[in-house]
């Protein structure tokens, strides 16, 4: 259950930290629906690639 913990925090807090640096590159605020369809693009991205890294390195 502790891992579920871990892998839910650090879900949930990279998708604001995501949305916080999309504000400060640049992307408007308002209307809110357009800074959460760019944050959940580059949310997406970002994890995918993350997934392909992992797949790809040996440990």
């Amino acid at each position: 259950m502790e891992t579920f913990n871990v892998w839910l925090g650090m879900l949930v807090g990279s998708f604001f930290l995501t949305a916080m640096c999309m504000v400060m590159l640049g992307q408007p605020i308002r209307p809110i629906s357009h800074l959460m369809k760019a944050t959940t693009f580059w949310y997406l991205v970002t994890w995918i690639a993350l997934a392909i890294v992992l797949a790809l390195v040996d440990f």
